[in-house]
């Protein structure tokens, strides 16, 4: 024990500088200490600091006490601690309403108050008068209570007062997504009242939410309902987060001096040695000084330049206050403290000196800390030419309460009156100490008898659940449910724990209720959440991951126990185990997966080991009286299933309709009209190209002496989706009439642009992958005069192998080569039972002379059309039967060259569109285009002459043929039958075609259906799904062709019909004994679905559900705290930025209404932001320089990544992306973002196993190929030939630009070179914008908001290869001012465009490009291809000629030929 006189007046001395610098100030009634003494505001913050000395203190009375006079005092000064502290925690349940609604919204009007009334413990200002949220001061509060409570003293007395406390931890566990005040009050340092995510707010909630779990607050008097529960995956992802954003504060705050909270006393949140240092030694070297820290850069707070009238600043005052910011003492003193906990005695004698030379002492002797140091108004000029150099006098608080506290606290422990552990007795400082490996148990659990001996024959021996008796085995939502009760009080009106999500730390324990034991399985194996569970590859990739994670983040006692659920949904349809579960059972019973440590064995030897939690909060405080076996019903309410839903869509044995009714066609194909992924058309392959190798390879016969059309207008005839004019056509010696540039997108060109055949019928194909296919499908063939039957048998199954090739849904059909009676062969696909599954189509056989379309009277004459309908099974004689008023298949048109490019251009250029009236002057005749939903057609001019003149009308609801000799009348009752609208419609188009040369007539009914058909689609990239005016849609035939179809395509299009026209909610009758709305219908579709694995379609239910991931919010969350803006939506208008964290609810409705109908792109959206948040947790490289991930141009980007592999058209691409599954999409995405060459092969498997047939069975109608059908993602094959690898660098980097525009890649440390580039300048122009160095005055270099700023400029230029010029322009510019000391003369406005084009003119110089050729090889912007797949560095690189351009723009004395840029 201490001498009296030695200690004892010592700690005196200390009693007395507390009570005259701190207790003085405090209200004997509420506790509360104001912080000022000519204001009476009680701030939590300064109150939690300021208590801190005086618990201090008593603690070191206490240790010391040898008098009753000192133990006294202890009692004291304890009972002045419980005091404040619980008048604070009085004053905060006074606002518990506001507690209970923030924890569903999230708002800084809900927050709780950050001040009250010394003297009442109210409220002093508004909602809205204050920067109220601040979760860094709730946080302290909770960790020193915890602190607190740990030493001994007993503040909470109530079980009130207990679940208030538990839901103070609700309102900090969110911390990592919700942006506050901060601990300055400001949000953005311009005091906007802008809040903004900061790293001190996070760090302290972490700490807090540590601390205080499984803490009993009544101590040692306690009992299990005393006791605060955290969720251990809350306080983790604090820390995720926090490690992230340091040594970086907020968007605004570049570093912050609070941050010494953070990495040391009081919070020690910090475990990672490497980022305290350099948090550390950013803090020392930025913003320390004389007198203390400064708080951030260019901080105005009581500086002399500052205006005293006003609490904000404007942007620009911003760089007046850099170099004269105030320094504070107290960040001293918090170095002091930090030095004595880390046992650092050379930090803490260093800043203790420090400390003395800029404390103040009153006239008695008693030293004081002042709030900050200023520079003096006479000497700011000295004071800006050199830093640190003038003397400071002190302002503000005399004294600064916050920092006496800790200042009398560090003085403490250096007199050795207080240890660390005293300060600290729940150890938090030693988190930062190695700890050891963690060995995850792994307990795989079988769903049933079944599953466990398909396991037992790969030699994996598990337990079913039943067996794992005693413990009780449920899933992830049923703790969510648990923990829902937690917090509940009727008396104060707090609802409990408001979020539904469990994460894997919290399922990875064990939990204890009534000596019944519980584990759970982790929520990522629920499938009852998203439907991502369903992908048994994705599953156990994920699983792998989360092991890994589990062995770097527990922190908690006991090892951690993850449990694995094989269910029946993983096996595959040949009910066997799938390869990639079986490799993973395997290697984790070798002990080691994936580099992490793991123990497999059966649940019950894990009781020892692992980690247990009691849930004795279950029990309702409310009554007393309940009984223990009723808590345990709680848990059976929750699995209790529902009430089965019936199979309302099985596929059971039907009747089979005889045909579509009109309703259902009209209807068809309305689920892939609603997508709205488009892909620019110049980074769609030549799909020609690609056909006419394959033909040449030997696919397709190239010619016939039997048959004169040529190879492509057979291929053409079939179905394929190109365009081409005949080779005689173009100009001799040109094998491509088209450049590049003017090429449009497969899926945009008119599809039915005839080909003239030599001396034989024109073919055309009647169906498109823009428009809804018809129930009957037809595939013309043209067939001459001369053409002999016997012959051509060995040619039909080369055009049956062009259609499987084609059409990626029928290649697995068999295809029969069948011969009628009269001889006419004709191949269709049969399934393996015999049923005719594949496309109807027809072969029309033409007369000798027939070179003009029939009409309908002379039909039977003169042709005679072979029709194939594979609904039905049958083959018909069009001749026998009379006209097929449905499909009438001649058309009759010469598409010149002239014609054919102009609807190129017409399709590429929407703006430039002409009217109606126009496009018939321009086209003279020839094929109208349409936008998408109708074509229009009319024969030649020779054949007018001779002939009558016909005018055919196709559309997905049919097609017509008009003709002379029709009446008015019947021209209006065909446009009536397409289903193109009322009689109102057709009278528009009020022309009789009576006389055969009345070319006016058949002008205007041309233009008027055109226009008609034009109103049917809108341009902005959201497709108008709806159906046609008029009453063609009869619900009950809809519902009738529900009840008979087994085709998942066409339930899906009757199901989305009725949803978006009748509502979710609507009883469709279906099931006669219980109410069957649309949605019940839905949910079965979406499960089905599931089940067959046909992804396109569980995308698109789970969207038109609304289901949203579970961990949608917190994937958002990891990407926007890392500096990651985020766009949902289609660009380029119909993006919704993400700038901030958000509550799962609101963010899943951003993202549902940016894609308005497209429900299959919200869900790909959803998968793709998990993706993104996997991947930027793991691999945070691949997110470099990257600040805004535009989520709709990423999907943009794979669909066209889709389209260059597998050389398909942007509608087929958008096919295969949307059928992929969640392992495939996860695997595509990361080889994309990590620029990789990759490949994607389709399979030509010779046969179906039973599962694969069951599958076809049920999606034969399908218009998407499955993910089977796709060699995944892989890395490319080795090239054959030199020849091949020079084709596979050609266009590599126009690739690599194209992608890294896209995903707004740029180099590192670009954004800081452009702010230095702007301190030189005026501004930069980029593309019709103005970048001013005015921003250098607002923001520092390392600002966030600069980079931003930057970004928003760049995200304006459309074409990314373009955009990636820009950038490399402006990297020779930082390069530039870097390296010229000053000496070019940049005082003016740069235009970036202009680098960029003299860099292409010098280009096109030194390469002395003609300029035809130059013509044909233009890209966007005027920019040579050639130059946007050069290299950047090199002799011939884009930056070289950059450099080049910037001499000559600059008037730089360089000689040309002598400029060339090193730059790699």
């Amino acid at each position: 024990m201490r001498n009296r006189s030695g200690s004892g007046i010592r700690l005196d001395y200390f009693q007395r500088l507390v009570n005259r610098s701190i207790l003085k100030y405090q209200n004997p009634a509420t506790g509360l200490i104001a912080s000022r003494h000519d204001i009476e505001h009680s701030w939590v913050r300064d109150n939690v600091y300021s208590i801190l000395s005086v618990w201090g203190l008593a603690l070191a009375y206490k240790k010391t006490a040898d008098l009753d006079e000192d133990r006294a005092k202890a009692y004291e000064l304890q009972n002045a601690v419980v005091m404040l502290m619980r008048g604070l925690l009085r004053s905060m349940m006074m606002q518990s309403d506001k507690l209970e609604k923030f924890k569903k919204t999230q708002s800084p009007t809900d927050a709780l108050h950050a001040k009250y009334c010394t003297r009442t413990g109210k409220t002093v200002v508004g909602d809205n008068e204050w920067g109220h949220l601040q979760i860094d001061a709730t946080s302290l509060y909770l960790l020193t209570l915890a602190q607190m409570t740990a030493s001994g003293l007993n503040i909470i007395f109530t079980l009130d007062e207990v679940a208030f406390v538990q839901n103070l931890v609700f309102y900090i566990e969110t911390a990592y997504r919700t942006p506050d005040y901060g601990i300055w009050e400001r949000g953005d340092k311009t005091n906007h009242g802008l809040p903004e995510l900061n790293s001190s707010s996070i760090g302290m909630a972490k700490a807090a939410l540590e601390a205080i779990n499984e803490l009993d607050l009544f101590a040692a008097r306690g009992g299990p309902a005393s006791v605060i529960y955290v969720m251990p995956d809350e306080a983790q992802q604090c820390q995720a987060i926090l490690t992230s954003m340091l040594p970086r504060e907020s968007s605004s705050k570049e570093v912050d001096a609070s941050l010494l909270t953070v990495i040391g006393f009081p919070a020690f949140a910090m475990d990672d040695l490497s980022v305290i240092k350099a948090t550390r030694d950013l803090i020392h070297s930025k913003l320390e000084g004389k007198y203390g820290c400064i708080r951030f850069l260019r901080d105005g707070y009581k500086t002399p330049r500052e205006d005293p009238n006003r609490l904000y600043y404007e942007p620009s005052e911003l760089m007046q206050f850099e170099n004269i910011e105030s320094q504070w003492p107290i960040f001293f003193a918090l170095y002091h403290l930090n030095g004595l906990f880390r046992n650092d005695k050379e930090q803490a004698d260093k800043y203790r000196q420090k400390l003395d030379e800029v404390m103040l002492k009153t006239d008695d002797g008693i030293p004081y800390m002042p709030e900050l140091y200023a520079v003096p108004a006479e000497v700011v000029h000295e004071e800006i030419e050199e830093k640190n150099s003038q003397k400071r006098v002190p302002r503000g608080q005399k004294p600064h309460m916050w920092g006496q506290s800790l200042y009398i606290l560090g003085r403490l422990m250096s007199e050795n009156f207080l240890s660390p552990g005293e300060l600290d007795p729940l150890n938090r400082r030693l988190i930062r100490e190695d700890k050891p490996d963690v060995v995850v148990q792994v307990a795989i659990l079988a769903e049933d008898a079944e599953i466990s001996h398909a396991l037992a024959k790969h030699g994996i021996h598990v337990q079913t659940i039943s067996q794992s008796y005693p413990i009780q085995v449920h899933p992830a939502r049923v703790l969510s449910q648990i923990f829902s009760r937690l917090g509940k009080s009727k008396r104060l009106g707090l609802s409990g724990r408001p979020s539904g999500e469990i994460g894997l730390l919290a399922t990875s324990k064990l939990y204890m209720l009534d000596n019944k034991i519980f584990a759970f399985i982790p929520q990522f194996i629920d499938a009852h959440q998203f439907y991502m569970s369903w992908d048994v590859d994705f599953l156990v990739d994920q699983f792998q991951t989360d092991m890994d994670f589990l062995a770097r983040s527990w922190t908690m006692l006991g090892r951690p126990l993850i449990l694995f659920l094989v269910s029946n949904t993983m096996l595959d349809y040949s009910r066997e185990m799938p390869s990639a579960l079986i490799g993973t059972l395997k290697k984790l019973q070798s002990g080691y997966i994936s580099g992490t440590r793991v123990h497999m064995g059966k649940l019950s030897d894990f009781l020892t080991t692992s980690c247990m939690t009691q849930l004795d909060f279950l029990r309702d405080q409310d009554d007393p009286s309940q009984k223990e076996g009723n808590v345990l019903d709680f848990i059976d309410t929750i699995l209790s299933p529902s009430c089965p839903r019936p199979h309302l869509l099985a596929a059971a044995k039907r009747a089979r309709k005889t045909s579509r009714s009109v309703s259902g066609q009209a209807i068809y194909g309305i689920v892939r009209r609603s997508r709205s992924i488009q892909i620019d058309s110049e980074q769609i392959p030549d799909m020609l190209t690609h056909l006419n190798a394959r033909m040449r390879a030997g696919s397709v016969s190239q010619g016939s002496s039997n048959v004169t059309c040529s190879s492509t207008e057979r291929i053409h005839a079939m179905g394929l989706q190109f365009n081409q004019t005949k080779e005689r056509k173009m100009s001799p010696g040109t094998s491509n009439p088209l450049p590049q540039s003017q090429r449009g997108s497969l899926d945009q060109l008119n599809p039915l642009t005839i080909q003239e055949c030599s001396g034989s019928v024109p073919s055309s194909n009647l169906t498109s992958t823009e428009t809804v296919i018809p129930a009957v499908r037809p595939i013309i063939c043209p067939i001459e005069e001369s053409f002999n039957f016997e012959d051509s048998l060995d040619e039909v199954p080369k055009i049956a192998d062009v259609i499987k090739e084609s059409d990626p849904v029928y290649r697995h059909r068999k295809y029969s080569i069948v011969s009628l009676e009269d001889g006419t062969p004709a191949a269709f696909p049969t399934c393996n039972d015999g049923s005719c599954q594949g496309p109807s189509f027809a072969l029309t056989l033409h007369t000798p002379g027939d070179h003009q379309s029939r009409s309908s009277s002379d039909d039977a004459q003169q042709g005679r059309r072979i029709v194939y309908d594979a609904e039905h099974g049958k083959v018909s004689d069009d001749a026998e039967q009379g006209r097929n008023d449905s499909y009438d298949a001649e058309h009759d048109t010469k598409a010149s060259y002239d014609t054919l490019q102009a609807r190129r251009e017409w399709y590429n250029n929407p703006r430039d569109r002409k009217t109606s009236d126009e496009m018939h002057d321009s086209f003279s005749g020839e094929a109208l285009p349409s936008l998408g939903l109708g074509k229009v057609h009319s024969v030649s001019d020779g054949a007018r002459k001779k002939r009558s003149s016909v005018v055919h009308v196709v559309s997905q609801y049919g097609y017509r043929t008009f003709t002379s000799d029709m009446s008015n009348a019947d021209q209006k009752l065909q446009l009536k039958r397409m289903g193109q609208g009322s009689l109102e419609n057709a009278r528009d188009c009020s022309c009789t075609i009576a006389e055969k040369d009345s070319e006016n007539n058949f002008q205007h009914l041309r233009t008027a259906v055109s226009m008609h058909h034009s109103h049917s689609m809108t341009l902005s990239g959201h497709h108008n799904i709806s159906i046609p005016q008029g009453n063609e849609v009869n619900v009950h035939e809809l519902l009738e062709n529900l009840k008979q179809s087994d085709s998942l395509q066409e339930q899906a299009d009757i199901i989305h019909y009725l949803y978006t026209h009748k509502g979710p909610d609507w009883d469709t009758g279906i099931d006669s004994q219980r109410k069957c709305t649309v949605r019940d219908l839905l949910t079965e579709l979406y499960e089905k679905a599931g089940h067959w694995k046909q992804w396109w379609l569980v995308r698109h239910t789970a969207g038109m559900l609304k289901k949203r991931v579970e961990d949608l919010a917190i994937a958002a969350t990891d990407l926007v705290v890392r500096q990651k803006q985020l766009s949902v939506g289609m660009p380029p208008y119909g993006e919704h930025i993400i700038t901030c964290p958000l509550p799962p609810d609101e963010l899943a409705s951003i993202i549902f209404n940016a894609y308005a109908e497209d429900s299959s792109s919200a869900s790909l959206t959803q998968e793709l932001l998990i993706y993104l948040a996997m991947f930027i947790r793991t691999e945070p490289k691949l997110f470099s320089e990257m600040l805004r991930l535009r989520v709709g141009l990423i999907i943009q980007v794979m669909a066209s990544e889709m389209s260059r592999t597998l050389q398909c058209t942007g509608e087929e691409a958008s096919d295969h992306l949307l059928n992929l599954s969640p392992f495939e999409m996860k695997t595509l995405l990361h080889h994309i973002l990590s620029g990789k060459e990759f490949h994607i092969s389709a399979k030509h498997p010779s046969s179906l196993n039973i599962g694969e047939e069951i599958m076809e069975l049920q999606t034969r109608k399908s218009m998407v190929v499955s993910q089977r059908d796709l060699d995944l993602i892989s890395a490319p094959a080795e090239p054959e030939s030199k020849k091949d690898k020079g084709d596979d660098r050609q266009g590599q980097w126009l690739r690599r630009r194209r992608l890294d525009g896209a995903l707004n890649r740029v180099p590192v440390g670009f954004y800081p070179r452009i702010w230095k580039v702007l301190r030189r300048c005026q501004g930069l122009k980029i593309d019709e914008t103005t970048l001013y160095r005015s921003l250098t005055e607002e923001m520092t270099e390392g600002e966030f908001k600069f980079a931003l700023e930057v970004e928003i400029v760049l995200n304006q230029i459309p074409e990314p290869e373009y955009r990636q010029l820009m950038v490399e322009a402006m990297m020779i510019l930082a390069t530039m001012v870097e390296n010229d000391n000053c000496k070019i003369n940049m005082d003016q406005i740069i235009l970036v465009d202009h680098i960029v084009t003299e860099a292409n003119r010098i280009y096109v110089e030194t390469q002395k490009i003609p300029p035809d050729i130059l013509n044909n090889c233009m890209g966007a912007r005027g920019i040579c291809f050639h130059l946007y797949d050069s290299a950047p560095s090199g002799p011939h690189g884009t930056m070289t000629y950059m450099c080049r351009a910037l001499a000559r723009l600059f008037n730089l004395p360089v000689q040309n030929g002598d400029l060339e840029c090193t730059i790699s």
